[in-house]
């Protein structure tokens, strides 16, 4: 078993070669810091099950790399986010909205539907209209599933089936039927 002392002098006599391969793997040197700091805490929390140090070079490289396409996956899975203050200096035209904005006083939340939109609501069944008009108000699926008196993944599926037919009537409305 590698003690810990015996682990940190490795690393101390390594840690150039470390950081060139964590170099290569994010092509960014602050990024290659961090991906060797973190391969270095889990390396420290992996140092019990570590029983033959034969190879702690190739053991230590494993880790990073598994961090790596961790950290990888990760940022790919997140929504990424710009301050407003950087579109506006990228975009000097860009105008931020009103705060005191309002969405619930939109035209479509009187049901002031175009006429397009009417006649694709009134193709809709009774139920995926009702549906449809509920979610524009705001209506929870809690509460749609409480007033259609079914479970919750049932009322959200509804509303996913009522919303996919209307954009196919919308669709119809303005394109017409596709070619055969």
């Amino acid at each position: 078993m590698t003690t810990v002392s015996t682990f940190e002098s490795y690393l101390k006599a390594h840690q150039p070669r470390h950081l060139n391969y964590a170099r290569r793997l994010t092509r960014n040197s602050d990024d290659a810091e961090d991906l060797l700091q973190e391969t270095k805490i889990r390396a420290l929390r992996a140092l019990g099950n570590l029983e033959c140090a034969s190879i702690p070079d190739a053991w230590f490289r494993q880790i990073m790399k598994n961090c790596f396409l961790d950290s990888w996956r990760y940022q790919n899975r997140r929504v990424s986010t710009t301050s407003l203050d950087a579109i506006q200096e990228a975009n000097p035209v860009f105008e931020v909205a009103d705060p005191s904005f309002n969405h619930l006083n939109l035209p479509f939340m009187e049901e002031e539907f175009s006429p397009a939109m009417r006649r694709a609501l009134a193709r809709l069944t009774a139920q995926q209209r009702n549906l449809i008009i509920a979610d524009l108000h705001g209506k929870s699926c809690a509460e749609l599933s409480k007033a259609m008196q079914c479970g919750a993944i049932t009322a959200r599926t509804r509303l996913h089936r009522a919303h996919r037919s209307l954009r196919r009537h919308l669709y119809l409305e303005n394109v017409g039927p596709k070619p055969q």
